[in-house]
């Protein structure tokens, strides 16, 4: 449980009061996975994409309204993460970027080894840097883009 609320939480704009956070982002999953019928590993991309999604639309609006972000225990108790149609994204993010295979190469070890992937398994690649990237776990690939991007 820890680990997939924890991954969550990191990418929510406003980083306090964790433990609270975590409870929060743990029943959102559960509501996810029983309103939605997914499993928990969907469930968790979700919630991880539209967490991503916020955060997004957080720091584009920023300005005075940036003091205006709740808590996250607030914003996933209150089911917010359900409202990722009146926020506004900037138009780059909208297209799918990603890192190129070189930057990834040299920078994913990390990464990856936070989530025990093994980067030479095979069954994250496929016969493009597109299909091998669209194999790696959604956390994973949006880690590696944060990283990319912020770098």
């Amino acid at each position: 449980m820890e680990a997939l609320t924890r991954t969550i939480y990191e990418h929510y704009p406003r980083q306090e009061a964790r433990p609270k956070a975590e409870v929060a982002i743990w029943k959102a999953l559960k509501v996810l996975q029983k309103e939605e019928g997914l499993s928990l590993s969907e469930a968790h991309e979700r919630l991880l994409r539209t967490t991503i999604a916020y955060r997004k639309h957080r720091e584009y609006v920023g300005g005075a309204e940036a003091k205006f972000t709740p808590l996250p225990a607030t914003w996933y108790n209150q089911g917010r993460y359900m409202d990722e149609a009146q926020w506004k994204i900037p138009p780059e993010e909208i297209k799918e970027k990603f890192p190129p295979e070189d930057w990834a190469n040299a920078n994913w070890k990390p990464i990856l080894e936070a989530y025990r992937i093994d980067w030479g398994n095979v069954l994250y690649w496929g016969d493009s840097w597109n299909q091998t990237w669209a194999n790696l776990p959604a956390p994973v690939r949006a880690d590696l883009t944060y990283a990319w991007r912020n770098e």
